[in-house]
């Protein structure tokens, strides 16, 4: 915090009294021995407002709430309780607390002034620091104002409101504060059934804070009695909207435990009045209890069923009365009346898709753990069944940019290909679609809407969502950064579930065929890299994905950002070309051994060699780059001689023609040093321990030749991988 520093120069320049005066008088005041003018001293304390104040103030501003003739005045009161919530990231020192306990007390003992004695345990608690003096202080303050008795007596009406609102203040300072004992916490558990809704706020509050420490089990153990029947007749006020989603948060941290949590129980009654939850009145908790129990279980939520309600029960317990019996469909009604309604708040419709993209995530996590569909091996889906056309999902006429079908007509005809019954998550699926098509709503939400397709896309909503997809990339209906951050969506997604692979390849065409200016390269490359890792089949549609994507570049017009996208293709079938081309071996490279290329390889080294010599010289120089990185990785003898002919074969006058012989010495000397350090191990019988600090020191050497074309990356030697134990040994 900056000292004397003003919050406002313009206001400050008017002010009556500088920081500096008014600092200096409510100093000089600060002792009992000197007479006090309290109009003074109000407008310091106004000058005050204005400045960041210098946390050695605070001493002197406990003192005028413990001196009786100055406390007494209650501008100068309110003053110092603002002042001091001001500083609340300040503590007093040790040397202070008497006078703090003393202006407590004074405070406290003032009768008849209820809201004054609140604030003091309000403020307090915030500048007294947690060490045990000042601890003990305060825990016997709120303590005792945590002890609240019913008492039904009208004329003790007045002292029962007095209690609730002292039991508020109490339970205010321990949010701010640590509880380190079970009896204090038994009084926060009935904090909950407090008269004041704002105070059963603030208990539900604590108690979700300490569910995750060390009163876990204490807190499942006596919680549960004030949120079900309660104790005499007792229940949790919930008649504050934000006490009702701490309850959820406190309900779902217990109901949606792991079963390896011990420390929980009566865990399923926790999870039913979770589920009560959905059907809350107010929209914010709803979709609190909704993404609660979506981080959950799928499986659990999908065989949840609401409990019987009576319609008082409802009322008092705020719920709408329920019409399903299943806790799912009662989900899908609420989201899908949600999303029907466009005249909304953008606010709304945002926390709605939030909570429609944490059911969908949540149902695709529990499919690819049931179904194992994250096996990298197995990720194509049913319907592509041509191994030679991989990597698009047949839909119709996908080439050509796709009309508007009204997708009742097409789940008709998804229905026609599958006896299975429809969905639980369908009709989202139809209203996300028809929210999308409308091109109303602000483009944020329908991104959020695709977001949330995507993760529908399983079952028949596959061939649906990249037609939706597809359709929208073709009206260019988002900017190029919004698809970059749905691409990102879809690598989520593929990371889940390795089955949407060929759908997703299918997109980046599209996207790199329409709207070549605004494909984001990055985002492009990150999908590749990732998708790659899918095994051989996914390196073999990534490797088809970026011949199509190069195809579309050569037969456009070299625009500028066509020459940037074929340069980092380029760069990219460098730095990957050898681990996108090490999928299922062909009988040829079988047997033809270390001399032969294989055909995915030698198509890679095909395209890069045809760049280094017909296209402009930056893009040469990419290419050059991407060969050398080839030859370099690649342990293949007969790739690096390829990659020495087509060095040679580069014109003398290119201008690639310097990195040309880099990379023709580079790849010279690893070839010698490799047909060398073979015939030495031969020589020696399969060890090389006589000669291994040589071998090491010529490891070194060949690895600083490569970073001129970016390093050696791969853990094995540069030399060849039979080399590599010698090295680690």
């Amino acid at each position: 915090m900056a000292d004397g520093s003003p919050l406002s120069p313009h206001v400050a320049a008017r002010l009556q009294m500088n920081y500096a005066s008014a600092l200096d008088l409510l100093r000089s005041n600060a002792t009992p021995d000197k007479k006090k003018n309290a109009s003074k001293v109000t407008a310091a304390l106004k000058t005050m407002l204005h400045y960041d104040i210098d946390p050695s103030l605070l001493p002197a501003l406990v003192f005028y709430l413990s001196y009786e003739k100055v406390s007494s005045v209650g501008n100068v009161t309110r003053l110092v309780f603002y002042l001091l919530n001001h500083c609340k990231e300040e503590r007093l020192q040790e040397s202070d607390f008497p006078s703090a306990f003393s202006a407590l007390d004074t405070l406290l003992g003032k009768k008849g002034s209820v809201p004054l004695r609140v604030e003091a345990v309000k403020t307090f608690s915030l500048v007294l620091p947690e060490t045990f003096s000042a601890k003990a202080k305060v825990d016997e303050v709120c303590v005792n104002g945590l002890r609240v008795d019913g008492g039904k007596d009208k004329k003790k009406a007045k002292e029962n409101a007095n209690k609730v609102w002292h039991q508020y203040a109490s339970l205010y300072a321990y949010r701010h504060r640590e509880v380190t004992d079970e009896s204090t916490l038994h009084l926060i558990c009935e904090g909950v059934t407090s008269e004041d809704p704002v105070a059963a706020r603030h208990a539900f509050a604590i108690l979700c804070k300490y569910v995750k420490l060390q009163f876990r089990a204490f807190i499942c153990t006596n919680a549960l009695q004030y949120l079900i029947s309660g104790v005499g007749g007792t229940r949790a006020n919930l008649e504050d909207e934000l006490a009702r989603v701490f309850m959820v948060r406190l309900l779902a941290d217990i109901g949606t435990a792991p079963d390896a949590d011990t420390s929980v129980s009566n865990k399923d009654a926790f999870y039913s009045i979770l589920c009560q939850r959905v059907m809350d009145q107010s929209n914010r908790v709803s979709y609190e209890a909704i993404q609660a129990l979506a981080r959950g279980s799928w499986a659990k939520l999908a065989s949840a069923t609401f409990a019987t309600y009576a319609d008082k029960d409802a009322d008092a317990n705020h719920l709408v009365k329920l019409s399903d019996k299943s806790v799912l469909k009662a989900i899908i009604t609420r989201l899908c009346v949600a999303f029907s309604h466009s005249n909304t708040a953008i606010p709304f419709m945002h926390a709605t898709m939030r909570t429609a993209h944490a059911v969908c995530v949540s149902h695709i996590c529990h499919q690819a753990l049931a179904s194992d569909m994250s096996n990298p091996g197995e990720f194509l889906p049913p319907v592509v069944r041509d191994k030679s056309d991989l990597g698009v999902v047949p839909t119709p006429a996908l080439s050509q940019p796709s009309s508007h079908v009204p997708n009742s007509h097409l789940v008709r005809e998804l229905r026609k290909m599958s006896s299975a019954p429809e969905h639980v998550l369908m009709p989202m699926f139809r209203v996300l679609e028809e929210y999308v098509a409308e091109r109303v709503a602000p483009a944020q939400l329908r991104l959020y809407a695709l977001k949330c397709l995507v993760w529908l896309a399983f079952g028949d909503g596959l061939i649906l969502s990249q037609r939706i997809i597809e359709r929208e990339l073709r009206a260019s209906s988002l900017s190029g950064a919004q698809f970059a951050t749905l691409f990102l969506e879809m690598l989520e997604r593929s990371e889940v579930t390795p089955s949407c692979t060929p759908m997703v390849l299918h997109l980046v065409r599209v996207w790199r065929e329409v709207s070549p200016e605004e494909v984001c390269h990055h985002t492009i490359g990150r999908l590749w890299e990732s998708l790659a890792s899918k095994g051989p089949l996914g390196r073999h549609l990534v490797l088809k994905n970026i011949f199509e994507c190069l195809d579309i570049g050569s037969r456009a017009q070299k625009h500028a950002h066509d020459v940037k996208f074929l340069r980092y293709a380029y760069a990219h079938l460098g730095a990957h070309g050898v681990m996108l081309a090490s999928g299922e071996k062909t009988k040829e490279s079988a047997e033809g051994g270390e001399d032969t290329i294989a055909a995915a390889l030698e198509a890679v080294l095909v395209r890069l060699q045809n760049a280094a010599v017909f296209s402009e010289w930056e893009t040469r120089n990419v290419a050059v780059e991407a060969l050398a990185q080839i030859g370099i990785c690649s342990p293949s003898i007969g790739v690096r001689t390829h990659i020495l002919e087509v060095c040679k074969a580069l014109p003398a006058e290119s201008c690639t023609r310097s990195r040309s012989d880099a990379l023709l010495h580079v790849v010279k000397r690893l070839m010698e040093a490799s047909e060398r350090w073979a015939g030495r191990l031969e020589e020696c019988g399969g060890t090389l321990e006589d000669y291994q600090l040589e071998l090491m020191s010529e490891e070194k050497m060949l690895r600083s030749l490569t970073e001129i074309f970016g390093g050696w990356s791969s853990s094995e030697s540069c030399i060849g991988p039979q080399f590599t134990r010698f090295l680690a040994s």
